[in-house]
């Protein structure tokens, strides 16, 4: 889980837990702002904290907190936007184009 949380942060986002597929609304976590990925979600920053906890057969609990960047490099490049993805505006306030 650790590596898994340091190549998230590399990549900017994070990967879905592959199981979840509805939370059990009987736990006491959602008194406090989680979230619960069953989705890819993208990081809104380049930087950020991760952490992940163990707990050993001899009761011994582990939290590791890491800190990481996105890494340039290894995202794909944004392709250009297209034509229909542009937004055009004109003061006039509307009417029709002249050909």
């Amino acid at each position: 889980n650790f590596v898994k949380s340091l190549y998230s942060t590399q990549w900017g986002c994070v990967t879905p837990n592959v199981h979840l597929s509805t939370a059990n609304p009987h736990m006491d976590a959602f008194d406090q702002p989680c979230a619960l990925a069953n989705d890819c979600l993208e990081y809104k920053m380049q930087t950020a904290f991760v952490g992940v906890m163990a707990r050993g057969f001899g009761g011994s609990n582990v939290y590791l907190l890491g800190w990481g960047q996105v890494d340039d490099k290894k995202l794909p490049p944004m392709p250009p936007p297209s034509i229909e993805d542009q937004i055009f505006f004109w003061p006039g306030g509307g009417g029709s184009l002249e050909k």
